[in-house]
Parts: C-alpha cells; structure tokens; sequence
C-alpha cells in the first residue's frame, strides 16, 4: 500500500503556526517549536502507514477521525485511504466543553493544496 498523504486543512495550519509563534516568544527561540514541529512530523508519519495510529476521536462522525498528543498540543486528523487530512490542533489542557466544540466546528474535508 503506498503511503498516504499528509494535507492540512486551513484551520489546522492556522492554530500550528499560532502555537509555535506562541512558543517562539516565550522562549525567546524556536529551538523548543522546532522540536515540537519534527514531533509532529514523525507522528504523522506513522499515521500515514497505519490508519489505526493514534486514539479515535468519538465526537467526529462519519470518518475515521484520530488524535495524538504531543507534548501539550492535540493533534487531530481524519484517515482513508488516500491522506491524512489535519484538521485541528490545540492546547490538550483546555476545558472539555470548548475542545468538543472545536472538533464539531473543524472543517475535515478541505486540505490546504
């Protein structure tokens, strides 16, 4: 099977660079965001191989919505058989009640190109 590819949607990209911009001036360099990028990155990756990586997203329906955390940030992303489709990524410590109604309002089914 050929490896699936990675598409963000335009949300997802957004709330990335918005979380390492944040990192960036806190720590005064983007030493910590690089690392946290390349995380993802490998990640991903794996999820690319194995469409059953990552914990399953209950509150999406309709598609084989998944999620991992790296270090403080969730990153979600939807899976078939063509790509892994990002579509949202935010602070895992926010209130369950805010984090829900980010999934529902994520937009899964259009990639940035």
């Amino acid at each position: 099977m050929a490896v699936r590819e990675l598409q963000w949607t335009k949300q997802a990209e957004s709330q990335l660079v918005s979380l390492l911009d944040f990192y960036d001036q806190r720590n005064g360099s983007s030493t910590y965001s690089e690392k946290i990028l390349a995380r993802i990155y490998k990640l991903l990756g794996f999820a690319q191989n194995n469409p059953y990586y990552g914990q399953s997203l209950p509150q999406v329906e309709n598609m084989n919505a998944r999620f991992v955390v790296v270090e403080k940030i969730q990153v979600n992303f939807a899976v078939d058989d063509n790509a892994v489709r990002v579509f949202a990524l935010f602070d895992a410590r926010r209130d369950p009640e805010i984090t829900e109604k980010i999934l529902l309002s994520a937009n899964t089914t259009k990639p940035v190109a």
